[in-house]
């Protein structure tokens, strides 16, 4: 069974984490047993990306074994693949800094030993003086300084050098707009939405008809190629992207030209799987080395996340209004 499971970019525990789980799963179903995961919901929800490698990995095993893993199961594979994700450096140092501190070294030293004691997903790449700065190219996502710097033009966030409570609510707040931001300060999300491909209002009465004409309108608009519609389809047939009166449809990247979101709200609730579903958002990715996933998929269920602000989608009457509303950075909040 390990030959499966020899990704070159996996570690030994999710390995072994995963051969034990489907091992037992394999036990489970061959005697017709299932178990119920009361977390499905939220898996799917926090951790998108965890639960599509399961989602990858299950047809992989259905296939080999000839047993049907439904989402009960798959979430709980998605849970491996999320402690290898948080395991890796790059998810525990989410965020680099550079300190600034024009007190002196000692003070530079108590706050950095603050920073890493409330913020350990902060990379601090190095400390300067005033001058130092003042001197240095610094390539960080973030300055943190102690003094109000002019001539920086990057995010710097200003805070004592004892980082009190109120400090650390500032530095709570800062963190969160840098992560939904790229380094233009464009919302990711945002980057990926047109006015063109936004439609309110659609009559569609199944998944399918919605998936074969936004399909269609992608391919003839040039952001995908012939075969993303059947792709879209199977991926929902492995395991449905419905929940909480919404659907994220999406296709294998090598079927999509150009990186784009496409939104669009029905006239009437549908079923999609054992879901009714009011709001459609074709998540169509490329393979692209410059797009940010990560960033962007957070972005998007930010806006998820706020359920007045997904009633004023649905209430939306025109395609210019759907959009005017996706655009709104108020739209975003939680």
């Amino acid at each position: 069974m390990k030959q499966h499971f020899t990704h070159s970019s996996y570690d030994g525990q999710l390995i072994e984490g995963l051969m034990t789980h489907i091992q037992s799963a394999i036990n489970r179903l061959t005697y017709g047993f299932s178990i119920k995961n009361p977390y499905v919901e939220s898996i799917k929800f926090n951790f998108t990306h965890a639960f599509e490698e399961a989602v990858r990995f299950k047809a992989i095993i259905e296939k080999e074994y000839f047993v049907m893993i439904d989402d009960d199961e798959t979430a709980y594979i998605a849970l491996h693949f999320e402690a290898f994700y948080e395991r890796l450096p790059s998810a525990k140092k989410g965020i680099s800094a550079v300190l600034v501190c024009s007190t002196g070294l000692g003070s530079a030293q108590l706050l950095a030993a603050r920073i890493r004691k409330y913020f350990p997903d902060i990379d601090i790449k190095a400390i300067y003086s005033l001058q130092e700065a003042m001197d240095k190219d610094i390539t960080s996502d973030v300055v943190i300084s102690t003094i109000y710097l002019e001539f920086m033009d990057m995010p710097t966030i200003v805070v004592s050098p004892m980082m009190t409570r109120e400090d650390i609510k500032i530095m709570e707040q800062s963190l969160v707009q840098l992560k939904h931001a790229t380094p233009a300060g464009i919302n990711p999300f945002l980057s990926l939405l047109r006015e063109e491909n936004c439609y309110a209002q659609a009559d569609f009465k199944t998944m399918e008809d919605v998936i074969q004409a936004i399909g269609t309108d992608l391919i003839a608009k040039g952001y995908a190629t012939e075969g993303v519609i059947e792709s879209a389809i199977q991926r929902e047939i492995l395991s449905y992207t419905s929940f909480n009166a919404l659907a994220t449809p999406h296709a294998d990247p090598r079927f999509i030209q150009k990186s784009n979101i496409v939104v669009m709200t029905l006239v009437e609730p549908l079923l999609w799987g054992d879901i009714m579903v009011d709001k459609v958002f074709f998540i169509a990715l490329q393979n692209d080395q410059t797009l940010d996933f990560e960033r962007v998929y957070e972005a998007f269920f930010n806006l998820l996340d706020n359920e007045h602000n997904l009633q004023q989608l649905t209430a939306a009457r025109t395609n210019d209004t759907l959009y005017q509303l996706l655009m709104k950075g108020d739209t975003y909040e939680s």
